[in-house]
């Protein structure tokens, strides 16, 4: 049912979340030895959900735990030549009650080292790494925060990048514990993308890989990202203890799914109302149309799809953006709405000039008709 509902609803991140518990749930019974069978399978299929809720809602606290446990089970799942014993299955719940610990200890630091809390349109990853043995970090990890350096290759599609964003910081907690976050956009002149994932290799200063993280940066439930629109992507790697000595990260396109089509479909016919409710952002150069309008039926119900397009024309960086999405029947009346954050405080920045797109699913009665209108309202927007 869970997995019905993702489909239908992919930006809605409480499916998601459900659907990665409902996994998990199958992971703990196999580890701990309760009956029941837990594949990689299951353990992908679960970890590619609680990323996509994190992805859509940063501030889910309860898809952050969720994702450590699995991850620390997932450690623990390698196949054994006997049936577990008891004491594998009390080595599954302490783990699992410390890493919820270090994760409360983690969410209580500022607001502003966790991500902003609502969904957004580009893609997140959070990964729980096993602990880093480091001896004698440089003193530069010890504490505090620090630019890492990011070579971003190109690759074949010719990807121009901005708003690189790269830092490892170091927190003073009852134990120690390190926080890595990366955030950067790319675009492709000619290129349009279906989906699009990274590989970030993280090297220490003799050029040797500490360890290799997927990001994906367009999942196949955001909409097509056309030639001239921002890819953005970020990750955040989390673990105690001290940290690894990372000195650059080298980032590069590790799959992609393109799109032959001269430019996006258009819903020029359709009357789109665009509202304000800051009183300032569309003054500052916020421009906000949409590209796609398309209305679908099941399962009782009918959706709308609408992918709105936002792009920065004024003079000044965007750090973050809400909207609201509203299906309008004839009278003026609403239908079916949704809100949603195109992009937050730790995902890269909207510099002038340049263009995103976020998608939004409307769910309406069996027996809604094609919109008259569709009002796209700013609900938040941050400048530095």
């Amino acid at each position: 049912a869970w997995r019905e509902a993702c489909d239908l609803s992919p930006w809605n991140p409480l499916p998601q979340r459900m659907l990665g518990e409902a996994l998990l749930g199958r992971c703990r019974a196999a580890v701990a030895g309760n009956g029941g069978a837990a594949g990689e399978q299951t353990f992908s299929r679960a970890e590619a959900a609680l990323r996509r809720a994190i992805a859509l809602e940063p501030g889910d606290r309860t898809s952050y735990a969720l994702l450590a446990e699995l991850e620390a089970l997932r450690r623990l799942s390698k196949p054994a030549a006997r049936p577990p014993s008891r004491r594998k299955t009390v080595l599954v719940t302490i783990l699992t009650l410390s890493l919820s610990a270090g994760l409360v200890a983690l969410l209580i630091l500022p607001a502003a080292r966790i991500q902003d809390s609502g969904g957004t349109g580009g893609a997140g990853t959070v990964e729980v790494m096993p602990a880093a043995v480091t001896e004698n970090p440089p003193a530069s990890d010890s504490g505090g925060e620090r630019s890492i350096p990011v070579d971003a290759l190109p690759g074949e599609h010719g990807l121009a990048w901005s708003s690189i964003r790269s830092t490892l910081e170091a927190y003073d907690l009852a134990e120690p514990s390190w926080a890595y976050r990366l955030a950067a956009s790319a675009m492709a002149g000619g290129t349009a993308f279906r989906q699009l994932s990274f590989s970030a290799e993280f090297l220490d200063a003799s050029g040797s890989t500490l360890f290799t993280r997927r990001v994906e940066a367009i999942g196949d439930w955001q909409p097509v990202h056309y030639p001239g629109d921002r890819i953005p992507l970020s990750l955040l790697v989390y673990e105690k203890g001290l940290p690894p000595p990372i000195a650059s990260v080298r980032l590069a396109p590790a799959f992609e799914e393109t799109l032959r089509s001269a430019g996006p479909a258009t819903a020029a016919s359709l009357r789109v109302q665009v509202r304000d409710e800051t009183g300032t952002a569309l003054g500052a150069g916020l421009a906000l149309a949409a590209r796609r309008v398309e209305l679908v039926s099941g399962l009782g119900s009918r959706y709308l799809y609408v992918d709105a397009v936002y792009e920065n024309a004024g003079s000044r960086t965007m750090t973050r953006l809400k909207l609201r999405c509203e299906w309008l029947d004839a009278a003026g009346g609403t239908v079916a709405q949704a809100s949603g954050w195109a992009f937050i405080t730790d995902d890269p920045v909207l510099e002038p000039g340049a263009r995103g797109v976020h998608g939004f699913i409307l769910e309406g009665p069996a027996d809604a008709v094609q919109p008259a209108s569709v009002a796209l309202t700013v609900e938040e927007a941050g400048f530095p």
